[in-house]
């Protein structure tokens, strides 16, 4: 197995950032680009399981240094490869030497060219997790006996439909009540 193919973990994610980070502090320091120098400053990173969406994030706070945050969930999935999470890092590691107001702009775009960063703000990572992880059953409530919809067709998982039965259909839904998969 290449180093590229081997499997993220979050250790080596951190890993992965603290080399970055390094790098990144070098790349700045010979351009003379103070303000960068400072946004890296006291960075800290924190692995987390929360971030569904994002592969990653920065947050800025006024007393503290600024948190990037990156996606356990999405960059330590199977099909993500250490390009992928070399791309995350390099991208929220240009929005801490940016700062705030920078967003998705020229200065952040700058500091993105600086790193070797692309400056891509959308990734396909999340496609991958979607596709394997079980998806929810939604279903509608109908009537075996008279055909009618419960709930006027309102879609729901089967622990939520069942719960939503109780004490609120007629007696002949209760017994002829049946889930019908929707989609």
């Amino acid at each position: 197995m290449t180093a590229t193919a081997r499997k993220m973990t979050p250790a080596r994610l951190r890993s992965l950032f603290r080399r970055e980070v390094t790098a990144a502090r070098a790349t700045f320091r010979a351009m003379g680009w103070a303000s960068a120098i400072r946004g890296l400053r006291n960075v800290e990173v924190k692995v987390s399981g929360q971030l569904s969406r994002a592969a990653g994030s920065c947050t800025f706070y006024e007393a503290r240094p600024c948190l990037i945050k990156l996606s356990s969930k999405l960059l330590c999935h199977e099909t993500a490869t250490e390009a992928h999470a070399v791309e995350v890092i390099r991208h929220e590691i240009a929005h801490a030497a940016a700062g705030l107001e920078a967003q998705h702009g020229a200065e952040w775009k700058r500091a993105c060219a600086a790193i070797g960063s692309t400056g891509d703000v959308y990734h396909d990572l999340h496609a991958a997790a979607d596709a394997a992880k079980p998806r929810d059953r939604w279903y509608t409530l109908e009537c075996a006996c008279c055909g009618e919809s419960i709930g006027n067709g309102t879609t729901l998982t089967g622990r939520e439909a069942a719960r939503w039965t109780r004490g609120r259909v007629t007696r002949c839904c209760k017994v002829h009540a049946r889930r019908v998969l929707v989609g």
